[in-house]
């Protein structure tokens, strides 16, 4: 039995020689950085104390280090592999790879603002959080921790309206009982807008088509400081007293057949 010989064409050569000699260059994934800037290379995420692997808290933090696989950040390498040289093989290295991430603190803080906003979200009011550094012995590699303390969550106490017009109210009252939002219930944002998208939904269905989604907000009643040892809240349903509260209805409706053969229109009723 022959064998085919396994053949390897001259560029993919020379992407193995290059990721081969900049893995064992240990200084190769930093060694285009700029004067005085560091490679981000993990973001760390702690609630309580405890690491949080959920990819929804990581998704917004500003910076995230470059992609891995099995550890090793290949399309950084591949990056850094390529020469100053404007050639072909150098341009598709670059095309290839993953430029460094370059630590910027400015963006550790807007991160951490929107860790802040991302538990308030979920009704937690009272968080507490920062993020710490750890930086490599030659100050060219750091790792951020960002660690959250987000304190008792609030639930909703009581469910209200703020409703003018008589006929909406009546309308949101008669269908209370499929509201999204119930006392006892933890006091979530995402909630709101649901419960926003189902009461538009009935009233348009109702015949409120001037309504608009703007016009319908939430008040959130209470305090929200530590101080506040029930920790709920009251909601209020609010439709704005200047918006369309008009019901419209069907007026005249007129039906018309149309003829496949002659391709001719027949009004048939109007009611």
């Amino acid at each position: 039995m022959r064998f085919r010989p396994i053949t390897c064409s001259r560029a993919i050569l020379k992407v193995i020689l290059f990721l081969s000699s900049a893995w064992i260059v240990s200084c190769s994934a930093v060694r285009k950085l700029p004067e005085g800037a560091a490679l981000l290379t993990k973001n760390e995420i702690s609630v309580d104390g405890e690491s949080a692997a959920d990819p929804a808290l990581k998704a917004v933090l500003r910076q995230k280090e470059n992609n891995r696989i099995l550890g090793v950040p290949l399309k950084l390498l591949l990056y850094t592999a390529a020469k100053e040289n404007d050639n072909r093989f150098n341009r598709w290295l670059r095309s290839k790879g993953e430029p460094p991430v370059i630590y910027d603190s400015i963006e550790s803080v807007l991160s951490l603002a929107r860790l802040n906003r991302a538990f308030r979200k979920l009704g937690y009011f009272n968080t507490a959080s920062r993020f710490d550094l750890s930086y490599t012995e030659n100050q060219q590699k750091v790792k951020q921790r960002f660690s959250i303390s987000p304190g008792d969550r609030f639930t909703v106490d009581s469910l209200k309206l703020k409703i003018t017009d008589p006929t909406l109210r009546a309308l949101v009252e008669e269908h209370n009982n499929e509201g999204v939002l119930a006392p006892g219930t933890f006091l979530n944002i995402n909630d709101l807008e649901k419960e926003r998208s189902r009461l538009l939904t009935l009233l348009r269905n109702r015949g409120a088509f001037g309504l608009q989604k703007s016009s319908i907000h939430f008040e959130i009643d209470g305090d929200t400081t530590q101080t506040n040892t029930k920790r709920t809240l009251n909601v209020y349903s609010v439709i704005d007293s200047t918006s369309d509260s008009q019901l419209y209805q069907i007026g005249n409706v007129k039906c018309i057949c149309r003829s496949s053969k002659r391709g001719l229109n027949y009004p048939v009723r109007h009611h």
